[in-house]
């Protein structure tokens, strides 16, 4: 079975991953850098969380006084369509009523 392609079989068999079980300096700083740039973004994240939290707050405190200010406006437009629905009682009632003497 010697054809002219044993070369390249023994080319393949010779290309086989293998696992090396040494830890060099190499390994030890990529190692570092994942668990430094792993610590880091969650340092970050954990700010932006922070902050939206806060601006969460703010918003929820300025639409608490926003509500107070709208209700009081529409106590006082309720009031004031009260007091306009009086006066025009009054004066259809004015109106209406008996026709003054000569």
């Amino acid at each position: 079975m010697n054809s002219d392609l044993s070369p390249l079989v023994e080319h393949v068999q010779r290309r086989r991953v293998a696992f090396d079980p040494t830890i060099n300096l190499g390994h030890v700083l990529t190692f570092v850098g994942f668990i430094v740039s792993g610590f880091t973004a969650y340092n970050a994240l954990d700010k932006r969380v922070t902050v939206v939290e806060s601006q969460a707050a703010a918003v929820v405190e300025r639409s608490r006084e926003q509500d107070g200010r709208l209700k009081e406006t529409l106590r006082e437009i309720k009031d004031d369509v009260k007091e306009l629905q009086r006066s025009v009682n009054d004066v259809n009632r004015t109106l209406t009523g008996p026709a003054p003497r000569k």
